[in-house]
């Protein structure tokens, strides 16, 4: 059977590439889709807010490993990039399957890291210009 399937499977992206292309494009696009659906029952109050608080942590992580990263590239270690692969592989992975949400669930921890060290690399010279300021004791007094 699995080679029956794979016979099909060939056939059909050697003779339809574009509509292919088009496909694994927009399941690309629905892995990494904010979660914004409904479940598949009448939903209760306590779930409905457990959904709006994964949607606005998903939003926040996603939205500053990108913003993050590309405000401040030229700051960011090397070994980033390291990441931004990871997440494109994984990807490009599950662009060829059905989509599911919690597939993206292995590489939350990825965003994370990449979130924290893009921030850094935001944070860093704020840091930098508050520490020197206090070590030359012009740092504003706190009553």
């Amino acid at each position: 059977m699995d080679a029956y399937l794979t016979s099909v499977a060939t056939r059909y992206i050697a003779e339809h590439p574009g509509t292919t292309l088009k496909r694994a494009i927009s399941k690309g696009i629905a892995f990494w889709k904010p979660p914004t659906h409904a479940g598949k029952y009448q939903e209760g109050l306590i779930t409905k807010i457990i959904r709006f608080i994964w949607l606005v942590e998903f939003c926040a992580i996603g939205l500053l490993f990108i913003a993050a990263t590309a405000r401040s590239a030229k700051r960011l270690p090397k070994q980033f990039l390291f990441l931004w692969l990871l997440v494109a592989f994984y990807t490009a992975e599950h662009m060829v399957f059905y989509v599911i949400y919690r597939y993206r669930l292995p590489l939350m921890p990825v965003l994370c890291i990449g979130a924290g060290v893009a921030l850094y690399a935001l944070i860093q010279p704020v840091y930098k210009r508050l520490d020197g300021r206090l070590a030359s004791g012009r740092a504003p007094r706190v009553a």
